[in-house]
């Protein structure tokens, strides 16, 4: 598309990446969040976790998860760019807190705190396969989420 169609659609620079965000995360939805329908809320919390980081294994995006690459990019910016990836972040974490306490019985704190772990574990994977391109490191969180969850 010539960047005379793309403004004639998007109308600007930012809102072509405002909509890749929400594309972005229609496709995470899609691919980590709705798959998972289940009533038993552990059973739901490690398959979303699993489906996590079968996305991230499978590289849905090139380049790996798309959050971690656009915060990357965008955590020292302001605007309303920065607000819709830290919302889809944010939304995330809720949603991993939300499992926590419903499956383990815990309090806000402790499952916001977990949710902070898993969130990290998996991100962390995504960082070692990106940049040193080493496959283990998907067993290698979802023995740490494991573990985790033990807790």
């Amino acid at each position: 598309m010539s960047k005379s169609g793309l403004f004639a659609t998007f109308g600007s620079k930012e809102q072509l990446q405002l909509e890749r965000v929400r594309h972005a995360a229609t496709i995470f939805a899609r691919e980590v969040v709705e798959p998972v329908a289940t009533d038993d809320v552990q059973t739901r919390l490690r398959a979303t976790l699993e489906a996590w980081i079968s996305y991230l294994e499978r590289e849905v995006f090139p380049g790996g998860c798309f959050f971690m690459a656009a915060a990357i990019e965008w955590d020292a910016r302001q605007g309303a760019v920065r607000d819709s990836i830290a919302d889809s972040m944010q939304r995330w974490l809720a949603l991993l807190a939300e499992l926590a306490a419903a499956a383990y019985g815990i309090r806000r704190t402790r499952a916001r705190q977990l949710a902070f772990e898993l969130n990290a574990v998996g991100l962390a994977a995504n960082l070692e396969y990106q940049l040193f391109s080493d496959q283990a490191a998907f067993q290698r969180a979802r023995t740490m989420f494991e573990k985790l969850l033990e807790q």
